[in-house]
């Protein structure tokens, strides 16, 4: 997987269910499925030991520069 800010598939998937919410076409609700099943493979999967708090199963704002608990990871939340 390429480095990358998940930031952008976050905003994609939300533009493509205000685009569905506005159209009522289906395609763009199956479009944001696919955009955040890519973005679940960036979901954090395992507890490092050198990190004391839980970050099991948190998004990374950026998915390979050592993020894991940034406050940014917050806005996935909703």
């Amino acid at each position: 997987m390429y480095k990358q800010n998940n930031f952008s598939m976050f905003w994609t998937a939300q533009a493509l269910l205000k685009s569905y919410h506005a159209t009522k076409n289906k395609y763009y609700l199956n479009l944001g499925q696919r955009t955040l099943d890519e973005l679940l493979m960036t979901q954090a999967s395992w507890q490092p030991y050198f990190i004391p708090i839980k970050v099991l199963g948190g998004f990374g704002v950026l998915n390979a520069d050592g993020e894991w608990n940034d406050a940014r990871q917050s806005l996935f939340a909703e």
